[in-house]
């Protein structure tokens, strides 16, 4: 599951303005204390979000170890990895990228031109690590290179080629089943670009090579979440195979709204780490399925019922206004797979960009952060 990414999965490049929008400037990531030349790691405990590490915005003249690192910072960054995620993880097919979301049925509700708008994380040399909104082509946004073309179409067909019903339990479990492979996917591209940089510190002496540093067991952390997330989806797995629909858990909630706004189709956690433990978690989808209509699909194991009742009781009882504000902060805290409509954008004041923009950035690398905002809405 993947988590929120310090800084994003493009190379870096400056912001462009997005259509038609008047978007401000970019905010630069936040930290948690400044290394010169090293890698600061930008940890949350939620395994919804891929844990990148971060330079510092850099003040001064780079010795050659530090352009060594930012150049490893970047080649990181760039990194993708490619695995068909069906149930037996066996196969070997062309990986495509895959959408979370909907291309041909929701995208459609909300693109113009081709595109909808997100919140990305990119490279600046002179600032680090960036985060503001972009202009995203609809083959690209929500995608993920861990199905191959032939998987991506079998498994979830019931749900691209028909109408979704939330009185159908296997179209209930696609979704949140397509939110667990996405999530598995982005903690093992994490582990790819977390051990990247790890090595690469290794050969440049700042760590030490058969001794235990921070930035090793990081690696090693983040590479048992992988694991704990591998065992989560293998779950689902046994659901898919079995056709036991119907023995996962959702809450469903078909709003009214004015317009198409807004898509997320996330997984994640509160979990604090223990790796002798099963992993509790929720799939999350918001999808618009008609001019008016937003399909709201919160999803869990019977095993974690407790867990969600506890840690999440207040938005499942919430209704109303309420209901969509706890979700968007609940999107925002704890995941980045999420796309709004341009046209939806366009009418954001300045005060409601900047909020829903600090809030996401700011919960990066502060676990308990939180604050109330009345422009925190999504939808």
């Amino acid at each position: 599951m993947c988590r929120k990414y310090v800084y994003s999965s493009r190379a870096a490049k400056p912001n462009p303005s997005v259509k038609g929008t008047s978007c401000g400037k970019p905010q630069a990531a936040p930290y948690v204390e400044r290394w010169r030349g090293r890698f600061a790691p930008a940890i949350k405990r939620t395994p919804d979000r891929c844990i990148r590490n971060a330079f510092r915005p850099i003040e001064h003249h780079m010795n050659d170890i530090e352009k060594e690192m930012l150049a490893c910072a970047f080649n990181a960054d760039n990194l993708k990895f490619k695995k068909c995620f069906e149930p037996s993880m066996q196969c070997d097919g062309q990986i495509i990228r895959a959408h979370t979301v909907q291309n041909s049925k929701v995208l459609d509700l909300l693109v113009r031109d081709g595109h909808v708008v997100s919140l990305r994380h990119w490279f600046e040399q002179d600032k680090g690590p960036v985060i503001g909104y972009k202009l995203v082509g609809r083959n690209e946004a929500t995608t993920f290179t861990g199905l191959c073309d032939e998987h991506d179409r079998e498994i979830f067909r019931p749900i691209d080629t028909n109408d979704i019903n939330i009185e159908n339990q296997q179209h209930l479990f696609l979704l949140a089943y397509r939110a667990v492979l996405r999530g598995l996917h982005a903690t093992m591209e994490g582990v790819l670009k977390i051990q990247s940089v790890y090595l690469k510190r290794v050969e440049l002496d700042l760590d030490p090579k058969n001794q235990p540093s921070q930035a090793g067991m990081e690696a090693v952390a983040h590479m048992m979440k992988s694991w704990r997330t591998f065992r989560y989806k293998y779950e689902y797995d046994q659901v898919y195979i079995s056709e036991t629909y119907g023995s996962i858990c959702h809450e469903n909630r078909l709003l009214d709204v004015d317009r198409p706004t807004f898509a997320a189709s996330v997984l994640f956690s509160t979990d604090t780490y223990d790796p002798a433990e099963d992993i509790r978690c929720i799939a999350l989808n918001v999808l618009p399925v008609a001019a008016q209509k937003t399909l709201v699909v919160i999803s869990w194991l019977p095993r974690d019922t407790a867990w969600v009742r506890q840690n999440f009781g207040d938005l499942l009882l919430s209704k109303g206004r309420y209901f969509r504000y706890l979700l968007s902060k609940t999107i925002l805290k704890y995941s980045e797979n999420f796309v709004f409509s341009p046209s939806y954008f366009d009418d954001w004041t300045s005060e409601k960009r900047d909020a829903i923009r600090d809030y996401f950035a700011d919960t990066l690398m502060q676990n308990d952060f939180d604050r109330e905002n009345e422009h925190l809405y999504l939808f």
